[in-house]
């Protein structure tokens, strides 16, 4: 397989600039006379490759993947059945990260938007070739006809974001403070994953289910700061000449300086992913539970009622002197659905709750801060802060109705639809460390929507 991808970034005055600039033309041409860029080509571009009017970057990725799978299943007759399966799966990666260099002329410093000098791009191509072999087994153990055990091993790999390896550098920030550059050394990331389980079958479509799990992860990307000042942004095509005038503004405000005299000491925090060192381990419990009520109401003539839940718990460790954190995954989640469905007619309600939990898996320094004390950007800024995700839970409601329980055989057999999602008016909050200290807050409300599903 073959992936081949180019990102450009794209104004909010796109639609209009399209055509005046006949920008399909050019685009196709320049694609056409570069095709893949080499190492130390030279091309001049009609248009910006690096940061843009929205802070934005782009490169290439080119990637070819080859892989291999062998399995191996069974079943043994023990007093009980054994279901087995073996597999080994041995992959192998080429892959080329391609990062424009950008050159702007230094006569556009004094030149308005529309009369600038082309800009001229040497490219700079990274190639990683790596392979691995990946082994699974599972298996299954029925202990009784409505009882049974699980166990699962495996290794597996995940490959880094390719938006995260372009080495170019984002510098969107209208307070001149933080930037983002790509890292092309990064690496994929490896998991050894134990997994043991049991299901108990209580007729039906009811069972509870119980589930623990390991998971040791090596090389987990995450994100560090350092220190840097703004000269060091020259070299990814970013001077005081091609930043946005708030941003100009800004600068000249925090230096004292005009058109950026005063900008060689102006302190820039910059964020790059890396490969942890060390493991994170992941141990999690899970806990499922799904009955119908029938045995219960269905003698009193209330079929259809019934209830599942979920409750899943977790927890993180890290190693090495760069700790990673999985961003997004909380200590504790759970969810429960009651519902009603019979004879054509259906309503549920669900209710879903997160525990608090870090926002991604960056290791602090956010804003240009950093805990204890700014210092500490050198050595990662373990102590955050860092982004987090409030605590959050949000009550839905769903239903509908077959419209032939009224008006007997109709074509398509429809059903009406009515649904409300956040019935409980919740609110999205995430805050930087501590929680009075909010970065975003989203109130979106409940949503209403009514509809009406048919087959043909």
């Amino acid at each position: 397989m073959t992936r081949c991808a180019i990102a450009l970034p794209m104004s909010p005055r796109w639609r209009r600039r399209a055509p005046a600039t006949n920008y399909r033309a050019l685009d196709q041409a320049s694609i056409a006379a570069v095709g893949v860029p080499k190492v130390g080509s030279t091309v001049t571009y009609p248009f910006s490759l690096g940061a843009g009017d929205t802070g934005a970057a782009s490169g290439m990725e080119e990637e070819r993947n080859v892989g291999a799978y062998f399995m191996v299943s069974g079943v043994l007759n023990l007093d009980r059945k054994l279901k087995y399966n073996f597999g080994l799966r041995w992959v192998q990666t080429l892959q080329n990260i391609i990062s424009p260099v950008p050159h702007t002329d230094p006569r556009n410093n004094s030149l308005a938007d529309g009369g600038n000098f082309p800009v001229t791009y040497t490219f700079l191509n990274e190639s990683h070739d790596y392979a691995a072999f990946l082994p699974s087994a599972n298996f299954v153990y029925e202990v009784a006809d409505d009882f049974q055990v699980r166990a699962s091993f495996s290794r597996t790999m995940t490959r880094p974001n390719v938006n995260s390896m372009i080495d170019v550098v984002s510098f969107g920030d209208v307070a001149v403070t933080n930037a983002t550059k790509g890292n092309p050394a990064l690496k994929p990331f490896f998991s050894n994953n134990i997994d043991l389980g049991a299901e108990l079958y209580t007729g039906g479509a009811g069972y509870i289910g119980i589930d623990v799990l390991r998971k040791s992860v090596s090389g987990f990307t995450v994100t560090n700061s350092f220190n840097q000042t703004f000269p060091y942004l020259a070299q990814y095509g970013i001077t005081y000449g091609t930043l946005s005038p708030q941003q100009q503004g800004a600068l000249d405000l925090k230096t004292g300086g005009v058109a950026g005299s005063n900008s060689a000491s102006l302190p820039i925090i910059v964020s790059e992913q890396f490969n942890a060192q060390g493991l994170l381990t992941i141990n999690g419990m899970e806990l499922d539970y799904s009955q119908p009520l029938d045995f219960l109401l269905g003698q009193y003539g209330l079929p259809g009622f019934g209830i599942t839940s979920n409750v899943t718990i977790t927890d993180q460790k890290s190693s090495g002197t760069l700790p990673a954190i999985a961003g997004g995954v909380a200590p504790l989640t759970y969810n429960a659905t009651a519902y009603y469905d019979h004879n054509g007619a259906m309503l549920r309600f669900s209710y879903t709750w997160n525990d608090k939990s870090h926002t991604t898996g960056n290791t602090g320094g956010i804003l240009g801060l950093c805990l204890p004390s700014i210092a500490a950007v050198s050595s990662g800024c373990t102590a955050g802060p860092y982004f987090i995700n409030a605590p959050y839970g949000q009550l839905d409601m769903s239903s509908s109705y077959r419209l032939s329980n009224l008006f007997g055989d109709v074509p398509g057999d429809p059903e009406l639809t009515f649904d409300i999602q956040n019935l409980t008016k919740s609110k999205l909050r995430t805050y930087e460390q501590y929680s009075y200290a909010t970065n975003t807050y989203y109130d979106f409300g409940s949503v209403y929507m009514f509809g009406v599903r048919a087959q043909f």
